[in-house]
Formats: C-alpha cells, sequence, structure tokens
C-alpha cells in the first residue's frame, strides 16, 4: 500500500497534506487530484477492479459444495 502511495504522489495523483487538531495531534489528509486527467482513469480502473473482485466473491459464495461421499 505504501508503494502504491508514493506511485500517486510522483504521479500528482494522490494530493497529501499535513495537519493538527485541537489537541496537538498530527495526521495525514489524502485526496485525488482533481485537476489531474489521470486520476480518472485511476478512478474506472478502481471501480473495474472493485466490479471484478465483487463478482468473483459473489461467485464463490454462490458455489454449491460437490458431495465426494454418498451414503448407501
Amino acid at each position: 500500500m505504501r508503494k502504491l502511495d508514493k506511485i500517486l504522489k510522483f504521479l500528482f495523483v494522490l494530493q497529501e497534506r499535513t495537519k493538527t487538531d485541537e489537541f496537538n495531534h498530527k495526521y495525514k489528509q489524502r485526496r485525488l487530484n482533481p485537476y489531474n486527467p489521470l486520476s480518472y482513469v485511476f478512478l474506472i480502473l478502481l471501480y473495474i477492479v472493485g466490479l471484478f473482485a465483487y463478482g468473483i466473491i459473489v461467485m464463490i459464495e454462490d458455489a454449491e459444495p460437490i458431495k465426494e461421499f454418498k451414503w448407501r
């Protein structure tokens, strides 16, 4: 995941900024860059991969187990 973050930051697809809250805790705020056309390509690819993964998971869950042993 960190390698993907580095690649997306290099391509200016991912923007990151460090913020502090009222208790002085630092955290990173990330967003996709809306002005970069690669962001939209990334979103389309992410959507396709998500649909593909969802389809595989549903197919595995709906598959009926094979009954190897039959009682006489």
